[in-house]
């Protein structure tokens, strides 16, 4: 009777030691995995919001006139850099009044990537791509009357074009002297001049800024707006889009701002 006793025991034993191990590496397989989905997407979402700092601070350098700002961001094993420039013109009644190019700044960490680009923070995952934070432009006032006020934040590295690892890194914006809200052109007309404003940038941002155009300028017939599809199978990887629209009064802004990693 003892050894009957002993030995439902020993096997009671085996099997809840063997329940505890399946259920503790179901938990460490299962679990593990969501864990660290979960920081990543901290890290990106976490970022997104530095990045909405930065553009606070080269706001100030905008449309306060501040000489210099510094951001501190936490790359976390992410990437930082300046990315090829995005291009932008703009024509108003067939000439051309702008034509600058930016650099934009992005964070890359796996297959996610927040970047700047031109006042606006982006986000970017896989094969899409949406705005988090909109850029300082104007379309139309409370008045009703088609007013633009379009802004060029012309970013570009001053040093070193990217950084990456673990540690923190403070990114310098600096308004090159004279450049500090620079007007490009100022014009009005009662009856309506044609605006044409073109970008080209990455194929995924693109579509981005035409959904932003298409939310920002009124679609009716006093506006005649009109706004290019981007084609999404450009060669190499970039796309245009071309926003035309009809404006009684414009202006047209660049600032200079150099980038840098400290």
């Amino acid at each position: 009777m003892r050894e009957d006793r002993g030995v439902s025991e020993v096997v009671g034993f085996i099997l809840v030691f063997s329940l505890i191990m399946m259920t503790v590496s179901t938990v460490y397989v299962v679990g593990f995995d969501g864990l660290e989905n979960a920081r990543d997407v901290e890290r990106v979402n976490n970022m997104d919001r530095a990045f909405d700092v930065l553009a606070d601070n080269v706001e100030d350098i905008d449309q306060d006139g501040a000489p210099s700002r510094a951001t501190e961001l936490k790359l976390a094993d992410g990437q930082i850099g300046f990315s090829d420039s995005t291009n932008i013109t703009v024509d108003v009644g067939g000439v051309e009044k702008l034509n600058e190019s930016t650099r934009p700044l992005v964070y890359t960490y796996g297959g996610q990537q927040v970047i700047y680009e031109n006042g606006a923070v982006l986000r970017s995952q896989s094969d899409s791509a949406w705005m988090t934070r909109s850029p300082t432009m104007t379309f139309g006032s409370p008045t009703g009357d088609r007013s633009v006020v379009f802004s060029v934040l012309d970013l570009n590295a001053e040093g070193a074009t990217s950084i990456g690892g673990s540690s923190n890194v403070l990114v310098r914006t600096t308004r090159f002297e004279g450049s500090a809200g620079r007007l490009a052109t100022v014009g009005s007309d009662a009856g309506g001049n044609m605006v044409k404003i073109k970008i080209v940038t990455s194929d995924a941002r693109a579509e981005v800024w035409r959904r932003y155009f298409e939310s920002v300028i009124p679609d009716d017939t006093a506006w005649n707006r009109n706004i290019a599809t981007p084609d999404a199978d450009t060669s190499d990887g970039r796309t245009t889009v071309e926003v035309s629209f009809s404006a009684t009064q414009w202006v047209l802004r660049v600032v200079n701002i150099g980038g840098d990693f400290e």
